[in-house]
């Protein structure tokens, strides 16, 4: 699978939607320091558990999580130079 395909995938924007939820979820169990560091790992987690663990899934698990986190605009389509 592409990375490209993941990226654009039904699938990521679940990911991204349950990382979300979790995260703010955990704000009343986990000091607010970690809360990002928690909901990066949940996003690559997920994305590695949905997608399978191969070294070509774990960019896209990145950004992601990333996405989730606010870090990445998955949807966001720019073009170098413009």
């Amino acid at each position: 699978m592409e990375i490209i395909e993941i990226l654009t995938s039904s699938t990521a924007g679940f990911i991204i939607s349950a990382v979300i939820v979790l995260t703010q979820l955990a704000k009343s169990y986990i000091a607010e320091r970690y809360i990002p560091l928690f909901g990066f790992f949940l996003g690559v987690l997920f994305t590695l558990i949905i997608f399978g663990f191969r070294v070509d899934v774990i960019i896209p698990a990145v950004l992601i999580a990333g996405s989730a986190l606010g870090l990445y605009d998955v949807a966001k389509k720019s073009v170098l130079g413009k």
